[in-house]
């Protein structure tokens, strides 16, 4: 599955440990973290999430990441060990959420001075009132050149 330009970057790192085996899914430590509070709306998970993987800052984007986000947030942390990611400037713009009850997808831009911009469209649940990550998915149409190269 294909993730955030945070993706682009780490596919690189990657390459090199890819094996067929499949990593157990970490939960996130939330007793180590300093207290936050949540966010707690399609938009504002969206925007949090895509933050807090720009920065590396892996266990904060668990907390908000159902198995299948989480698998991919966990990847990234393990990377990150093995050769740090430099951090991102990414900025979120244009999103748009669409909420059927307790499913959201939305769309948006994300712009990276080194990257450019990228759409996205990120589908979400909703768990006992707290929205959730559940994928990532690229909208085709914005990847182009070298950068849908390191996707494929």
């Amino acid at each position: 599955m294909i993730r955030i330009p945070t993706l682009l970057i780490a596919l690189s790192f990657l390459s090199a440990c890819h094996s067929d085996k499949k990593a157990p899914v970490e939960q996130a430590n939330a007793s180590t973290l300093p207290k936050i509070t949540l966010p707690n709306s399609p938009e504002t998970v969206v925007t949090s999430w895509e933050n807090w993987i720009a920065k590396n800052q892996f266990e904060y984007a668990k907390l908000v990441s159902t198995d299948q986000e989480l698998e991919f947030v966990v990847t990234l942390a393990k990377s990150q060990e093995m050769k740090p990611i430099p951090e991102l400037q990414t900025q979120v713009a244009n999103l748009h959420c669409t909420t059927v009850g307790d499913s959201s997808t939305c769309s948006c831009t994300v712009r990276d001075a080194k990257l450019g911009d990228m759409n996205y469209v990120y589908f979400l649940i909703k768990k006992s009132g707290q929205w959730f990550l559940r994928d990532v998915q690229p909208d085709d149409s914005s990847v182009n050149g070298e950068k849908k190269k390191l996707i494929e």
